[in-house]
């Protein structure tokens, strides 16, 4: 009973959410940057050459929606989303190794904020805020958050907003949602 007045007394308050998960988003990072420090590295030939394609995008500028891909005439198949946001980061540090970690790393604190947003929009704050803390230190979102992969967390995190949209839409019937959504 007393865990349940804590609970509704501290959902009621305003600065305790942004304070939990910007406390949440840093406990996540800590985490992460340990791991990173005491050697651990997953890098593979997939994740280095999503790396190569954002800087050879940087480099050989050109707007591509990645239509070939997705109509099976060749390319990757890949929304080319990650490929725009990689190359942002390679243009302000060009590491091709280094960079994608501290890309996903930011992309990992975005995504644990949308996925609490997703939760409480489908179940309340307290939920949402549980639902945070069980993907901030989901074994897979904390690989990806370190690793050099340019195309799963942006995919996640898009998904996720997505979802959140669409239960607004659908508890709302406003138009905007439907629109963000799509």
């Amino acid at each position: 009973d007393k865990v349940e007045t804590f609970i509704s007394t501290t959902a009621q308050l305003p600065w305790f959410i942004p304070l939990s998960l910007t406390t949440l988003i840093l406990m996540k990072t800590l985490f992460q940057f340990g791991l990173y420090v005491l050697g651990y590295s997953a890098y593979g030939a997939d994740d280095f050459s999503r790396s190569l394609n954002a800087d050879y995008w940087l480099y050989y500028r050109r707007f591509d929606l990645g239509w070939e891909g997705w109509l099976g005439l060749g390319g990757s198949g890949w929304l080319p989303l990650p490929d725009y946001l990689f190359s942002l980061g390679l243009a302000l540090y060009r590491d091709l190794y280094l960079t994608p970690k501290v890309v996903n790393l930011v992309i990992s604190g975005i995504a644990v904020v949308v996925v609490y947003l997703l939760g409480r929009e489908l179940f309340g704050r307290g939920v949402g805020l549980l639902t945070a803390a069980l993907f901030a230190f989901q074994p897979w979102h904390v690989w990806l958050g370190i690793s050099g992969m340019t195309s799963d967390l942006p995919s996640v995190t898009v998904i996720a907003l997505f979802g959140m949209f669409l239960v607004r839409w659908l508890r709302t019937d406003a138009p905007r949602s439907l629109l963000t959504a799509s």
